[in-house]
């Protein structure tokens, strides 16, 4: 069963996306909320609005800001739903690699397994993910392994081995 978050559980031991969004987005001039941190928040029945200077660790929640570069500053506004809100446990195998390939190279980053994305991907602690993460971008940085191969091969085999790592270790 999936828990319901809201304004008064939403910032214990959670992991969550938000998407960062303009000012000109924020619903009233004064937040709700200012943490001791300086992270200010503003509540609608939708999600809420974060602006803060820190995104990852927030606590004891994994906060990330997926970045538009709407502002070139170091604070940022980023919006989350109440349903983008998953429990985060440092014991559960909760979190999956996820792994995208662009013309412009590799995206590796974490998912939380509630996330609509998750198609089957091992899921792994938080801390064996960050490993598992740190051991795909190894492989992808090295050529040693590789160099018996033709070049036109070596990147299709590297996906391989990373795809492997991913769904079957």
């Amino acid at each position: 069963m999936i828990k319901k978050y809201n304004r008064n559980n939403f910032h214990r031991s959670t992991y969550c996306e938000f998407q960062e969004v303009a000012a000109s987005e924020l619903p009233k001039d004064k937040p709700d909320y200012e943490s001791q941190s300086g992270s200010q928040y503003y509540f609608t029945e939708e999600g809420v609005f974060r602006i803060s200077n820190h995104w990852g660790r927030a606590a004891k929640c994994k906060w990330k800001l997926v970045s538009k570069s709407i502002q070139n500053t170091r604070t940022k506004i980023g919006f989350a739903t109440w349903d983008s809100f998953y429990e985060d446990d440092e014991n559960k195998a909760l979190y999956f690699v996820d792994f995208k390939r662009f013309e412009s190279g590799y995206l590796i980053s974490y998912q939380h397994q509630n996330h609509p994305s998750y198609n089957g991907q091992m899921v792994r602690t938080a801390s064996q993910t960050a490993k598992m993460i740190k051991r795909i971008k190894e492989l992808m940085d090295s050529d040693k392994k590789l160099n018996h191969l033709p070049i036109d091969e070596r990147e299709s085999v590297r996906e391989d081995w990373i795809r492997e790592l991913i769904f079957g270790e």
